[in-house]
């Protein structure tokens, strides 16, 4: 049984840290029966200053099928944890992360055992929007890590086309070994029954959006704020997410004071995870416009909720409008998004009430039914994944 330690910055029972934290839950599911699935994690949510009340630190625990380590000084085991297990392979959920990724990386690279093979999720980290961000310190790293020869001969995991060409793009000649997994979705909870869908048709004045995600730059709220600004039909806006970025906060609290008096906007404590689904169904948009995103489990929870949503063109889920559950637009063009919110609002009711039937059967991909011999393939050296692939053909 091939043997993975999975490093990712927040894990169960945590909620805040969003789609990295949901992948590598459903891959641990998924993958219980045909691997030894570990898990290296911090022993805190997302910006908690104080750990999980209800994990042991410090020591392997079960979570669900899985063993999981709960660190409470990250540096000092992630460095022991790597250095020490023997283990097939390494797998890491982030590029920019130096306690989660370039520093066990760097471990690996000094003290890892002989014939273990490293993979490597960047996690929408180099899309075009996010690569923006901060990206003085970034080119300096590429730059440093280049010199070194830090990221020579990995796998690297791409949920999506998009995002391989993402790697291509930032990485360049060096990423040799690009393989595409989708991330594996968890079961939709329900569209809305007919009669909701009749209520919230019925009652689109004020139009009910919603905005569920981290409240940082990447995720582009402040450009939410600034369209709400231009629309000309009531609107309630509701955020919910945690806080990365306080001084990014106070900036988008800044826009909120500036709304006009038909739109109202408010910043609501972070949900878990078991309500995303509730709070969804209860709103008539989901409100997106991310600088960029590998996959965007919200997205897909909208979605299945029965919920159209509003995005920007920096996600996998394109051509929403041609299928009827929603937009996908460019950012350069805010007006796009001011013209659909419009449209929603005055949409005919049969119409949005097809909308959302439609939107509750939409999917990137079979994702949550994902073979696990598929998402295996990507742990495997290329000699076993050309003989497992061989192996399929002939069956």
């Amino acid at each position: 049984m091939r043997s993975i330690l999975c490093v990712v910055a927040h894990y169960l029972p945590g909620y805040k840290a969003g789609g990295s934290l949901r992948s590598v839950g459903n891959l641990a599911a998924l993958m219980a029966d045909h691997c030894d699935f570990r898990i290296l994690t911090s022993d805190r949510d997302l910006g908690d200053k104080h750990p999980y009340p209800t994990v042991h630190t410090g020591t392997w625990t079960s979570v669900g099928r899985n063993s999981v380590f709960y660190c409470s000084t990250p540096l000092a085991e992630i460095f022991s944890i790597v250095r020490r297990c023997a283990t097939d392979v390494l797998y890491l959920n982030s590029f920019f992360d130096f306690r989660f990724s370039i520093w066990p990386l760097v471990v690996w690279r000094l003290f890892g055992s002989t014939g273990s093979q490293l993979v490597i999720a960047p996690r929408g980290e180099f899309s075009a929007g996010a690569l923006r961000l901060k990206s003085g310190k970034k080119q300096c790293f590429f730059g440093i890590a280049r010199l070194c020869g830090l990221y020579r001969g990995l796998i690297w995991h791409a949920s999506t086309e998009m995002e391989a060409q993402d790697i291509r793009r930032t990485i360049g000649d060096s990423a040799r070994d690009i393989r595409i997994a989708q991330d594996v979705t968890a079961p939709h909870n329900g569209a809305p029954e007919p009669a909701r869908i009749d209520e919230l048709t019925r009652c689109r004045s004020p139009l009910a959006i919603c905005f569920v995600s981290r409240i940082s730059r990447k995720k582009n709220l402040d450009f939410a704020l600034s369209v709400l600004r231009q629309v000309d039909v009531p609107v309630v806006f509701h955020i919910y997410g945690p806080v990365e970025d306080e001084a990014y906060r106070l900036h988008c609290e800044t826009l909120i004071a500036q709304l006009p008096r038909h739109v109202s906007a408010t910043i609501a404590p972070p949900i878990e995870h078991s309500r995303v689904a509730e709070v969804m169904r209860n709103h008539h948009l989901f409100f997106f416009p991310t600088l960029g995103e590998n996959f965007g489990h919200v997205i897909a929870e909208a979605l299945g909720a029965g919920t159209p949503v509003l995005l920007s063109d920096q996600t996998p889920w394109r051509q929403l409008q041609q299928h009827g559950v929603g937009w996908d637009l460019d950012l350069d063009d805010p007006t796009a998004f001011v013209a659909a919110i419009r449209s929603l609002a005055t949409m005919d009711a049969a119409d949005y009430a097809e909308m959302r039937r439609r939107a509750a059967g939409h999917s990137l991909g079979p994702a949550s039914n994902r073979d696990p011999q598929d998402m295996l393939a990507l742990f495997l050296l290329p000699s076993a994944r050309s003989s497992l692939d061989s192996t399929r053909l002939h069956s």
